[in-house]
């Protein structure tokens, strides 16, 4: 994601859908999202594709980077039961942020 003010109005839209989903309570998340969608009248509808695509990879990369501890992956190499449940774990979280919508 973007580190420094938001540039582009597409990128003021990707920090809204992202806060809008990692907000700590409903209602942070409400005006996140309600900014986001203010923001995105501006935005051609591939410009609204490519932003909702650039957080969802965002957010799959966030969760993968937790995953992956040095002592998951310890556990991983000493356990293969272990390894494939976090493998499916992560392919299914992955799968659902790409078909799930973050409308």
């Amino acid at each position: 994601m973007h580190h420094d003010t938001p540039k582009t109005t597409q990128e003021a839209v990707e920090l809204g859908l992202y806060l809008a989903i990692t907000a700590d309570c409903n209602e942070k998340s409400a005006d996140a999202l309600r900014l986001a969608k203010d923001l995105a009248i501006d935005l051609t509808e591939a410009e609204m594709m490519d932003a909702k695509s650039n957080v969802r990879r965002h957010i799959a990369d966030e969760r993968l980077h937790k995953e992956f501890t040095s002592e998951t992956i310890d556990k991983m190499e000493a356990d293969p039961v272990f390894a494939k449940k976090l493998a499916d774990k992560i392919f299914n979280d992955n799968r659902y942020i790409a078909e799930g919508e973050l409308t």
